[in-house]
């Protein structure tokens, strides 16, 4: 979290790629203490945008569970945080949510104002994407594709290459950040901290020192 901190702040230790305002985004959702803030690091001091996407998208692998568990509270009147009930429910049921419908799950709970930005459609990565088929779930599913093209070199459900050009990052990376900021500052009380080990935190300790 230190070291996240510094590098949001401190210019020359981050990415120039990283503008100021992303930074300073990156910066708050860092210091609510729920997020994993190594992929915070990771994407502000990033190189290449394709790295700093795949560890700000990797906050969004971290709360799949988030729609599924939120969707079983509101029908089952269930009360308490959503990481808990989802640790029950992976312990007592083996249940995991399968990756590409939590995140068209997670995008689609996301605010209209969020997910539907018209910059967005406007990048060759997105620009395809016709006004009858612009519905947030949609949406998800792209961005989940472009994680898998940049992982994988491809992806296995969708033949059909999408093409990130360099002025896509910026924007993609906006929305993407829009979203992460929504649930882990908006839905803060059904996410779980990252455990800190007794390892990490003496490393902590020896940065602040």
């Amino acid at each position: 979290m230190v070291v996240a901190h510094l590098a949001c702040n401190l210019k020359f230790f981050r990415s120039p790629i990283i503008y100021d305002d992303v930074a300073r985004r990156l910066n708050e959702v860092n210091l609510r203490g729920k997020v994993n803030s190594e992929n915070i690091y990771y994407a502000v001091s990033s190189a290449h945008w394709k790295h700093a996407y795949l560890d700000l998208y990797r906050c969004l692998e971290a709360i799949y569970y988030l729609p599924w568990i939120l969707k079983l509270k509101d029908v089952t009147g269930l009360s308490g945080p959503a990481h808990e009930i989802a640790k029950q429910c992976h312990g007592a049921l083996s249940w995991r949510g399968k990756e590409d419908a939590s995140i068209k799950a997670l995008f689609d709970i996301a605010p209209d104002e969020i997910v539907l930005n018209e910059r967005l459609f406007k990048t060759d990565a997105f620009k395809d994407i016709s006004d009858p088929d612009r519905k947030k779930q949609a949406i998800g599913r792209r961005f989940y594709k472009i994680r898998n093209q940049l992982v994988h070199q491809g992806d296995y459900e969708e033949q059909k290459w999408t093409h990130v050009t360099t002025s896509c990052w910026p924007i993609i990376i906006d929305v993407c950040l829009s979203v992460v900021e929504h649930f882990y500052v908006g839905r803060a009380d059904d996410i779980q901290a990252p455990v800190i080990t007794r390892g990490d935190k003496s490393r902590v300790h020896s940065l602040v020192a």
